[in-house]
């Protein structure tokens, strides 16, 4: 597995060595009271790294103009350039709540969907942090019951720093209760083992060299071969410098848990 790349800053990261190194999951606020939208369904398949898994989709239909599906946007690779044009330009979102449909506006968060979705001003602020890293496929919002079209600029957001959930933490340093395993039987009839990660366990463990350089890191799923697959949540973590920079830009639709420690 590759180490991803953050700014590439080797002074950055040799401050980070010598400091205290906190890493933060990053959490969407709920927006369905307000409106909901259809998300465009991705394939579960990788475009390039065969043993990723990822997609909101349950469909295994690889990208194509004539089913409808995209790329994933969770299996940290580069979309190329001809499968661009795959994702939706526009996408409506429906006003649920009484006081969005009497408006006949409402406000979109700055980040949303599992940080799938990302405004301008978000992208300036993950631009500043760790520049030049990450994949960012413009989108459009409309009001699907006025037909105006949101101002603001969106992007799909495609983290390029992607680490599967077994070697993003450290499962031998971790208590049992952060992580469970589950046997089962794959389509085919063979046994497979799961391995679970509990994000939201206090007691996670990140591998440190993830972070030595990288801002921002997504958790992966892989299916390491046919007996065992890795189930990660596909979590958006972050260190104390986004944390900070998203504070002071007052972005909306995010929170943040509770600082993890990282070992060597």
């Amino acid at each position: 597995m590759t180490q991803p790349k953050g700014s590439g800053d080797p002074s950055q990261a040799m401050s980070v060595k010598k400091s205290s190194l906190r890493v933060y999951s990053l959490s969407n606020e709920g927006f369905s009271e307000t409106f909901v939208f259809q998300f465009p369904k991705m394939t579960r398949r990788p475009l390039f790294h065969s043993e990723r898994i990822g997609g909101y989709g349950l469909t295994d239909d690889e990208p194509s103009e004539t089913t409808g599906v995209v790329p994933s946007v969770l299996c940290g690779e580069r979309i190329p350039q001809n499968l661009l044009p795959l994702f939706p330009k526009m996408i409506d979102l429906k006003p649920v709540s009484n006081a969005a449909k009497k408006r006949g506006s409402f406000r979109v968060p700055d980040i949303m969907e599992f940080s799938v979705f990302v405004s301008e001003r978000a992208r300036g602020v993950i631009e500043e942090v760790e520049p030049g890293v990450h994949q960012f496929i413009p989108v459009k919002f409309r009001n699907a019951d006025t037909g105006e079209v949101i101002p603001t600029q969106f992007y799909f957001f495609n983290v390029l720093n992607w680490v599967p959930a077994d070697e993003l933490f450290d499962l031998e340093r971790c208590p049992s209760e952060s992580h469970r395993t589950l046997h089962s039987m794959a389509e085919d009839s063979h046994p497979r083992t799961t391995l679970f990660i509990n994000y939201l366990s206090r007691n996670l463990v990140f591998r440190r060299k993830w972070f030595e350089t990288s801002i921002l890191v997504r958790e992966g799923s892989v299916l390491r071969n046919s007996d065992l697959r890795i189930s990660g949540n596909a979590i958006l973590f972050v260190r104390e410098e986004f944390r900070r920079a998203a504070k002071a830009a007052r972005l909306t639709g995010l929170s943040f848990g509770a600082a993890r420690p990282c070992v060597a």
